[in-house]
């Protein structure tokens, strides 16, 4: 029995095309040394990304507000002006993200 492709198992979609497209199609991925099929798949991944999870948006904001607050401390720790318990803060901090303190 013969070994069926894997892209045989992708998802297919046949796909109706202005004509002269599918010669500039051709061209533009002969250009690249890449087929027909990688250049019209490269086009539609730029033109459709896969969704961006929302959480994962919350935790990168998270992550360089700290880290904004953090460099905003140590600017202050060098012109004196931040009170003493924002320099503990900042230090628990930078000991966590070392793993050198605790929760």
């Amino acid at each position: 029995m013969a070994q069926q492709s894997e892209s045989r198992d992708l998802d297919q979609y046949i796909v109706r095309m202005p004509d002269g497209m599918r010669e500039r199609i051709r061209l533009a991925a002969k250009a690249r040394h890449q087929s027909m099929n990688a250049a019209i798949v490269a086009v539609l991944e730029a033109a459709f990304p896969p969704p961006v999870d929302p959480y994962v948006v919350m935790l990168e904001d998270a992550i360089l507000k700290g880290e904004q607050f953090a460099a905003d401390i140590e600017t202050s720790r060098r012109k004196g002006y931040t009170p003493r318990p924002l320099f503990d803060a900042a230090d628990a901090i930078r000991a966590r993200r070392r793993g050198e303190g605790g929760n």
